[in-house]
């Protein structure tokens, strides 16, 4: 049941991805061949292009992060929750659905952006130099991958416990805004005090807040450190939530 629960929470979050998806492509690819123009026509063209791709991309991004949220309260705080609180599933379930649901949405986001990025703007001068940066630092781009991801996924999760927490409290808009707000800003805040504290005591840390140069850098020790901290947070929000939701919230 988990699997069709997901399945369904993705396509209707995603049901207008492709029509904004096969947008935002032509128009990378277009970018791509005004490259060649070489005429003050041209320049205008790239410069347009390039605004056309990137609006198009946040709005792909803003479009299936406003979709998620909203399938998210429908389908568990309105009337339509009545149907799928119905359905012979654990609540659990139904909150798994919606994390993995969102994932996916994550993950297509990524996948678009990298490809209209490379459509758009990769020639061999800056696939050389990005063979090389990798090459020279492996872990840390790796690493920087990852905390990238999982900080949109922190994000994520934060906007739906904020609701679970909202619809406790009237009015519900108003307070899923203000804990989905302090849930990550709070987060945020912990993690700046705690790297503040370890670089007074570990050298790797240090050089986040001293300016000085003899100090050593080390950015993969930073990097699994981050990643670390979101990786619990990720853990004890996710139980926070659908604890959250097994217990009950007030449905409209």
């Amino acid at each position: 049941m988990l699997k069709q629960l997901t399945k369904l929470d993705f396509l209707w979050a995603n049901r207008f991805y492709l029509p904004l998806a096969g947008a935002n492509l032509i128009s990378a690819l277009l970018l791509r061949l005004s490259t060649n123009w070489e005429s003050p026509f041209g320049s205008f063209m790239r410069h347009f292009l390039s605004s056309l791709t990137i609006s198009l991309f946040f709005t792909l991004f803003f479009n299936i992060l406003a979709r998620t949220i909203v399938n998210f309260k429908q389908r568990l705080l309105k009337d339509e929750s009545y149907l799928f609180r119905t359905l012979p599933v654990k609540t659990s379930e139904l909150w798994n659905a919606k994390i993995l649901s969102s994932v996916l949405s994550l993950l297509i986001i990524a996948f678009a952006f990298l490809l209209c990025l490379a459509v758009g703007t990769l020639t061999s001068e800056i696939w050389e130099t990005l063979k090389t940066l990798v090459s020279a630092q492996p872990l840390e781009v790796l690493l920087a991958a990852l905390l990238a991801f999982v900080e949109f996924v922190f994000l994520n999760l934060c906007i739906f416990d904020g609701i679970l927490l909202g619809a406790k409290n009237s009015p519900k808009v108003f307070w899923s805004i203000f804990f989905s707000v302090l849930l990550y800003l709070g987060a945020q805040l912990l993690l700046l005090g705690l790297l503040f504290l370890l670089g007074q005591f570990f050298l790797a840390f240090s050089s986040l807040f001293t300016p000085a140069e003899s100090l050593p850098v080390n950015f993969s020790t930073v990097l699994f450190f981050v990643l670390g901290y979101y990786l619990v947070l990720l853990v004890g929000y996710y139980l926070f939530g659908r604890r959250t939701l097994e217990k009950g919230v007030d449905v409209e």
